[in-house]
């Protein structure tokens, strides 16, 4: 896919996967990477992960030289708790 300035965004973010049990991030996390690459974003970020979450990205980020998050968007609010792990 060829982008155009127009498909250009400052960041995009990662959403947590609604299936279980989680998708293997490396497939994910190479085609973030492509378009980071193409020059689609400059700032990767995650958003309403749980701590566990952001780890498993990070690790397999480094492990693989991908684009590392560099902005965290959390849910904190006291009508919908995360739940403690």
């Amino acid at each position: 896919m060829q982008l155009t300035n127009r498909h250009y965004h400052p960041g995009r973010y990662l959403l947590p996967p609604r299936a279980r049990p989680p998708r293997p991030w490396k497939g994910t996390l190479s085609g973030v990477q492509e378009l980071f690459h193409q020059g689609a974003f400059k700032r990767l970020g995650v958003s309403n992960f749980l701590a566990h979450g952001v780890d498993e990205i990070i690790r397999v980020g480094k492990k693989n030289k991908f684009i590392p998050p560099s902005i965290y968007q959390g849910n904190c609010s006291p009508v919908a708790p995360q739940p403690k792990r």
